[in-house]
């Protein structure tokens, strides 16, 4: 859609060849996903910045000691038939991407989407 030209002109600043990592956090008890992240970095330089490719990404950074800025470029709020498949439940759905900085340059742009489910905890306390 045309509201996600910024992430596409975004990706375009990584350069190339992308490499894409995809995660989904869930419930500790319930085990439903209520976040799907994806990440992606310019596979030239991944394993610079993400030198343990199995730990979170704050963790790499940490261990990297790494000095980053996230600048968020964009919310989006709606409903989205492929989103609700991923995280198994009825929108709408609240989203972000941001890029991760390190000394000005990005090193990955990243896509966050929230599963409804949070804004129900949330709301019944």
């Amino acid at each position: 859609p045309q509201s996600m030209q910024r992430l596409t002109k975004d990706l375009a600043r990584l350069g190339s060849p992308l490499l894409r990592r995809r995660v989904w956090l869930c419930g500790a008890t319930s085990q439903q996903p209520l976040l799907y992240a994806t990440s992606w970095w310019n596979s030239d330089h991944l394993a610079q910045y993400l030198p343990h490719p199995d730990l979170p990404i704050g963790q790499n950074l940490i261990q990297e000691k790494l000095e980053t800025f996230r600048e968020v470029r964009r919310l989006y709020y709606g409903e989205a038939e492929p989103v609700a498949r991923l995280l198994n439940c009825r929108g709408p759905f609240w989203a972000r991407h941001y890029l991760l900085l390190h000394r000005g340059q990005p090193l990955t742009v990243i896509y966050e989407v929230f599963s409804s489910r949070l804004q129900a905890r949330v709301l019944s306390g």
